[in-house]
């Protein structure tokens, strides 16, 4: 591909500013867009403001009154699970209560997740959690004024497919290996056949029959982005181009200056094959419902390794039928686990009724895109690793040497990548242990804000390196907000500035 017409705008912030001027306080204290972080209340407060006799009598409400105590909880990314057991009956069930601080759009995301499930539910044999109730109008706290979101389903028996489990599967003989990808497979071709008119999340209706709505999606909400329903294939990709270039322009603590170069090479190379992907006779359609984390953790089982559910649906949309594919983890597998990738793709073969899903994503090319593309929507951090594999086996070219050509054609860009790999220096440079409503209203402002001292402690002097501590009771805050704010925080946990700073990565996850 020829770039040498091409020009590129710049991924950084327009503040960046060097590790010197950081430390001597020559900044400005406004603060790129992407750098900023969501002013909300901190997730480990929420989680802990809830109280399981809330929890208990709500899922008591919804069923007939009938007692029932809490045996269980687990907090997740985005949701804290409580498991409840009704007394007399010995029933079941799951009660999920989003962390709200952590998502952008709870409610929209908890009412596309019930959608989901129902109409999974209804339409396939798909073992997924029967609901009870969704709503926005608990009270969970002890703040009566405030309202919590709920999601209440059946409790799948199971246990998830864990590393050991999977090892298990991975150990175990060839009729339990088929078994399991018989039901698996199965359970994916059923997926294949919910066509949709549209790209976009299930959201509820008056009827049995959910409508699309706004692309809800694991990077969507990371970033904040309003993504609308869309009809056509090329019109999606170039909004998951966008989140690839919004990735790419999160600081990351750990990438040197050759991590920045490639990463910003893979993405300018890779803006055009985004856009020209769909050819014209596949851009309208079909769209299909795809789970986007199938992975082992969201598949249970029983002892004898037989699916008994599959469970996590939020986030779940559809797509276009060529970025539906099988889990990333049976295309990319563990290299212990790489036996079990060819059982899958042996026993999808031996079933004539999954010919297209055969055709679809094992047609014989050395290199399938349809694969590679939807590796990078769902999982952005893999661009380094998969565009290595994508320039040696798709283009068949030394990726040093692209690189190379690339980087000669435009220097401009070998200068951003310098640019914010220094940026990442900056990231580093942000105190520990700050709590998050600190961070969360400021910023990087906490750190470019304040004056810092080197203290060297004796592990350090023998390591050679500095320990890294900032002393906020001589911190010197150039902003009178933010003085206070810090007063406030010290005088509520007094201990949360005692570790050394290392930097914690509130950037790229």
């Amino acid at each position: 591909m020829d770039y040498s017409k091409t020009s590129f705008p710049s991924l950084l912030a327009p503040n960046c500013h060097s590790v010197a001027d950081l430390e001597h306080g020559n900044f400005t204290t406004k603060l790129p867009q992407q750098l900023r972080l969501p002013a909300k209340l901190d997730r480990d407060e929420y989680i802990a403001s809830l109280k399981h006799t809330a929890v208990a009598a709500l899922a008591s409400l919804y069923n007939n009154g009938k007692d029932c105590r809490v045996f269980n909880r687990l907090n997740g990314s985005f949701n804290v699970c409580f498991f409840v057991e009704f007394t007399q009956c010995g029933t079941r069930w799951a009660v999920r209560v989003p962390i709200e601080p952590r998502l952008h759009k709870p409610w929209e995301k908890l009412q596309s997740e019930a959608a989901t499930l129902k109409y999974v539910y209804a339409n396939t044999k798909i073992p997924v959690p029967a609901l009870h109730a969704v709503g926005n109008d608990a009270v969970l706290t002890d703040d009566e004024t405030s309202r919590q979101m709920f999601l209440i389903s059946d409790l799948v028996p199971g246990s998830p497919l864990t590393d050991d489990r999977l090892e298990r599967l991975a150990e175990a003989d060839d009729a339990t290996q088929r078994r399991f990808f018989l039901q698996l497979i199965g359970y994916l071709q059923e997926l294949r056949d919910l066509e949709f008119p549209a790209i976009g999340s299930l959201m509820p209706t008056t009827d049995d029959k959910p409508a699309v709505g706004n692309i809800l999606s694991f990077s969507a909400d990371k970033y904040q982005l309003e993504q609308p329903p869309c009809t056509s294939a090329k019109e999606y990709m170039s909004l998951q181009y966008d989140v690839l270039v919004r990735h790419v322009a999160e600081p990351a603590p750990d990438f040197s200056v050759a991590d920045c170069r490639y990463e910003l090479f893979a993405l300018h190379t890779l803006r055009e094959p985004f856009r020209e992907f769909f050819q014209s006779h596949r851009e309208s359609g079909p769209f299909v419902l795809h789970q986007p984390d199938l992975q082992p953790c969201n598949i249970l089982v029983d002892e004898e390794l037989r699916i008994t559910g599959i469970i996590d649906w939020e986030f779940a949309h559809t797509i276009p039928a060529q970025l539906f594919t099988p889990p990333l983890w049976v295309i990319y597998p563990k290299q212990n686990f790489r036996q079990l990738s060819l059982t899958f793709v042996k026993t999808l073969f031996s079933q004539p009724r999954h010919e297209r899903l055969c055709r679809q994503w094992y047609n014989g090319s050395k290199f399938n895109l349809d694969f590679f593309f939807a590796r990078l929507i769902r999982h952005p951090g893999d661009l380094n690793e998969a565009f290595m594999e994508y320039l040696r086996k798709h283009l068949n070219a030394d990726s040093d040497q692209a690189e190379s050509e690339f980087f000669e054609r435009h220097p401009e860009v070998a200068v951003e990548a310098e640019q914010k790999a220094l940026q990442n220096e900056q990231w580093k440079l942000r105190p520990r242990g700050l709590p998050e409503q600190l961070l969360g209203r400021f910023g990087m402002a906490i750190c470019t804000c304040t004056t810092k001292e080197r203290v060297s402690t004796d592990k350090a002097a023998e390591d050679g390196e500095f320990g890294e501590k900032f002393r906020f009771e001589r911190t010197q805050f150039k902003s009178p907000e933010l003085a206070a704010l810090a007063a406030t925080s010290l005088s509520q946990k007094p201990n949360a500035y005692s570790n050394l700073s290392r930097g914690i990565p509130l950037g790229r996850t």
